[in-house]
């Protein structure tokens, strides 16, 4: 099996983070995967100890600034969540495929139902959605235009909603190589436009799956009341 690795982003430690980390190593015990908890911060000094079980990448903005990259605002969001992806991608090159999990993303079965299912599947972009510039059908959502540097017209640019995601090592690799060129957009534009054109292969979570996405907002609690087994939610607050 491909070695393959899982990053849990967020943008604080706490004993909730400390738990999903904690479930994911259990869930997929035995598995080949490396789990690392990925965290941006503005000030490293400030971050609580984080402890030594816990295989953790921090980086500040001094550490992404490093990437040489565009940002599409001097923030990290809206729009460059996927810049502590790249930096530890260029990190850590040997892996074949790169799971990106955000730290509000639930999954109601153990995470290792979610990653059998794709143990054979060789795309080199798993999100939960995406989908090419329509005039008719989405052509009102802000980012198309808003910061939009991509080097494509708007019509030949895609976009996807990827709260959870896999890479394939070549995927980040033209990724990189791309915003290396100075190009910008939002993440959940620039990413799937850039692959795409590439000529690399995308598929969808839900495709021949029964994983489904749930875009409004739950509580966790609202969450546990409507359990629905094998079910992807975002955001959880």
């Amino acid at each position: 099996m491909k070695r393959q690795t899982i990053l849990l982003m967020s943008h604080f430690f706490n004993e909730s983070i400390e738990g999903k980390y904690h479930r994911l190593c259990k869930d997929l015990e035995n598995k080949p995967f490396d789990i690392f908890l990925l965290l941006n911060v503005n000030d490293k000094s400030s971050l609580i100890e984080i402890p030594s079980y816990i295989k953790s990448c921090v980086y500040d903005i001094k550490d992404l600034n490093s990437l040489e990259y565009t940002p599409i605002f001097e923030t990290l969001l809206p729009g460059s969540c996927h810049f502590p992806v790249l930096k530890f991608y260029k990190e850590h090159t040997d892996y074949s495929f790169y799971w990106f999990i955000e730290y509000d993303v639930e999954f109601t079965a153990s995470w290792n139902v979610l990653m059998e299912a794709y143990t054979n599947n060789e795309a080199d972009y798993i999100v939960p959605y995406w989908a090419k510039y329509e005039q008719e059908k989405n052509s009102k959502w802000n980012w198309w235009k808003t910061g939009n540097n991509c080097g494509y017209p708007i019509e030949q640019c895609l976009r996807a909603f990827h709260p959870i995601c896999r890479y394939s090592n070549k995927a980040l690799d033209v990724i990189d190589k791309y915003q290396s060129e100075g190009y910008s957009a939002h993440s959940e534009l620039i990413i799937p436009t850039c692959i795409y054109h590439n000529g690399l292969d995308f598929a969808e979570l839900s495709e021949g799956k029964e994983f489904v996405r749930y875009r409004p907002v739950y509580t966790v609690e609202e969450l546990e009341d409507k359990y629905v087994y094998g079910k992807l939610y975002h955001p959880v607050k």
